[in-house]
């Protein structure tokens, strides 16, 4: 099992599902589970808007733990 990113904690403390944010930000569900795996990287303007649906800091999607 995968170590959860930054993005999916995030993701899941707001109690929402890929699907869910995913149609809050008009993208995909697989557009969401990309960025969680880090396949594929969001824009800035994508940075801005999970921030903004998630209520966090652009800075928390990117730390790593340890």
């Amino acid at each position: 099992m995968r170590k959860p990113t930054p993005l999916m904690l995030a993701r899941i403390r707001k109690g929402l599902t890929q699907a869910q944010l995913g149609k809050k930000l008009g993208v995909k569900q697989s557009t969401i589970s990309s960025w969680e795996k880090n396949i594929n990287s969001m824009t800035f303007g994508d940075v801005q808007r999970v921030c903004k649906v998630l209520g966090i800091t652009d800075i928390n999607v990117f730390r790593t733990e340890g």
